[in-house]
């Protein structure tokens, strides 16, 4: 029965059940956030205790979003064959344990290997959330909830970024690994107490099997993940090399580069949350993301040939443009789909740019920062990847 069909007091518990369904769901994701953010404010810690060199320390980024890539379709035909909770608890179990090994890391090698682990619990994660998003809500229904959604990777990097630097000073990087497990853990019992899905309404998401072939065959959905994995390269390869940038061009303590840089997610999260209100009444995610793309463009420009201070400013009031993207990605993402029942597959394919950007920002910028010596260089890529998103995303068509 839909939840437009149902009687009033039916409507008042299905969105209840589809309120507290999208609690935990987020709250997942937050923590995926959370773990993944482990490593920036941490990378000079990481680099004098357990020898990294600065390629390594941007892998520890990247390789984390690895596994998120390869398994983001493969998350989607699971949710479609065994629903939100099965898959779920696999992919934050998969975080809880990759957490706990990190904390026990004795060298460089056995780390990476562990965030690869965090990544597979990371990438299912976040594509399970959106797909359970759009089976409890439907199309019309879903501006409010997306928005808040996409507030996840901020607030999780925020609350990391606020963490590690006291748990680090009073009991070492190894104890910021245990904390993320914890949070990881506390997920693993709600989602088993609370992820369900509905019953089929129309517009919604459906858990069944159908043709992965078919289902792969979309390009709307694989442009736009190209749009995305753009999106996604400059923003966590500014979120990773930021505080790094503020130390040694601007003479930044660890702490003041991790308070600027949690500047930035404060206000990403304060943005998505007005991007989901704007969203509501634009009614085209695809323009308003468009528009994005042309107000970061000449901030790309200007950050890294600016002052240190100045970059700071750009860096901060960026977040406004920028967290106007994920909102309207992730609520175009489902209406990629064919059908209801390709919704996670579509959502997967998505989920797969966002996860492959993550993967090549962090990298890209230690690879150039390497070979040129200079932060000059970066810039090029900024401006690069922002026209390469703009494209992209303009080119995606909706049903």
């Amino acid at each position: 029965m839909a939840v437009q069909d149902a009687p009033s007091g039916d409507v008042a518990a299905e969105r209840r059940r589809a309120w507290t369904v999208f609690s935990v769901v987020f709250l997942a994701c937050v923590v995926a956030a959370f773990n993944q953010s482990k490593v920036p404010p941490l990378i000079p810690a990481l680099v004098e205790d357990i020898q990294l060199s600065i390629v390594e320390a941007g892998l520890l980024m990247s390789v984390l979003s690895v596994a998120g890539m390869v398994l983001a379709l493969p998350a989607g035909l699971l949710f479609r064959r065994f629903g939100p909770r099965r898959a779920g608890l696999g992919g934050i179990g998969s975080l809880l344990l990759g957490a706990l090994l990190g904390s026990l890391a004795p060298n460089s090698t056995w780390l990476l290997a562990t965030r690869f682990l965090e990544g597979v619990g990371m990438g299912m994660s976040t594509v399970l959330a959106l797909t359970t998003i759009a089976a409890w809500f439907p199309p019309q229904q879903r501006g409010l909830p997306i928005g808040i959604f996409t507030a996840w990777a901020p607030l999780g990097s925020l609350a990391m970024l606020l963490v590690a630097p006291p748990v680090y000073e009073v009991l070492g990087w190894r104890a910021v690994w245990l904390v993320g497990a914890a949070a990881a853990l506390v997920c693993f019992v709600l989602y088993a107490l609370l992820v369900e899905v509905p019953e089929q309404g129309e517009g919604r998401a459906t858990v069944h099997k159908g043709s992965w072939r078919q289902s792969m065959l979309n390009p709307n959905a694989w442009l736009l993940s190209l749009s995305f994995a753009c999106y996604q390269a400059l923003r966590i390869a500014l979120l990773t090399w930021a505080p790094t940038y503020l130390v040694s061009m601007a003479g930044l303590g660890l702490a003041a580069a991790a308070q600027v840089t949690s500047i930035n997610q404060v206000v990403s999260i304060a943005a998505n949350l007005a991007c989901g209100w704007v969203l509501v009444r634009v009614g085209s995610p695809r323009k308003l993301y468009t528009v994005a793309w042309l107000l970061f463009l000449p901030m790309a420009a200007l950050m890294l040939e600016v002052d240190p201070a100045w970059f700071a400013i750009l860096f901060v009031s960026s977040a406004v443009v920028t967290s106007v993207n994920p909102v309207a990605v992730n609520a175009a993402a489902p209406e990629t789909a064919r059908s209801p029942s390709d919704t996670g597959p579509a959502v997967g394919i998505v989920a797969i740019g966002r996860n492959a950007g993550q993967v090549v920002g962090p990298v890209l910028f230690a690879v150039v920062l390497q070979a040129t010596g200079g932060w000059e260089a970066v810039g090029i890529v900024l401006i690069g990847g922002t026209l390469l998103g703009l494209v992209s995303g303009w080119l995606v068509r909706v049903r």
